[in-house]
């Protein structure tokens, strides 16, 4: 289960910095795919609002510069939104995957779902608290009950040591022979 979620937060990680990249490359940009040939040097000029342009080439030799309309902005505006929303999404898938994860869990070890929910999604040890308890329920329910041969030597050890008379011995030792 751990595994698993360290390869989906390095995943996240790894798309985080491609779409850093891709922000900080800005739309048209040639930062990250090499064209044929260098653009012009008007690709490079800023009109009167400060805007540059966008430069496009079929062929990498006829280049088409056009500005953005004055109404449009420069759009880093519209990429700080989008990075803002994607944040939000991924904020709101990862607390639906640890509420999942945590109701499951906390199921698993007996504990009343909704109140792991809950603290769990106010601290992050929580996490890892349910992650263990959800374990050891898992190990103790997996445990085997103990033969009716261990249960006659746990008897006999009883009787050994004077913990138990030898009449409650006889009773236990013929529920215990009934049982098999």
């Amino acid at each position: 289960m751990l595994t698993a979620m360290r390869r989906r937060g390095a995943a996240f990680i790894g798309g985080l910095v491609l779409l850093l990249l891709l922000v900080l490359a800005g739309p048209g940009s040639t930062a990250l795919a090499a064209g044929p040939s260098d653009p012009p040097a008007s690709c490079f000029e800023a009109n009167a609002n400060g805007d540059l342009p966008t430069c496009d080439s079929a062929d990498g030799t006829n280049w088409t510069v056009s500005y953005p309309d004055a109404s449009s902005g420069s759009g880093i505006a519209g990429t700080f939104v989008g990075v803002m929303v994607a944040v939000i999404m991924f904020g709101l898938i990862a607390a639906v995957f640890t509420v999942i994860w945590v109701r499951r869990s906390a199921r698993d070890a007996g504990l009343d779902p909704d109140t792991a929910t809950a603290v769990a999604l106010i601290d992050n040890s929580a996490l890892s608290a349910a992650y263990v308890a959800s374990s050891v329920a898992k190990a103790q329910r997996s445990a085997a009950p103990p033969t009716a041969s261990d249960r006659l030597g746990t008897l006999q050890e009883l009787l050994d040591e004077g913990a138990i008379s030898p009449e409650e011995y006889q009773i236990r030792r013929t529920a215990i022979l009934d049982s098999i």
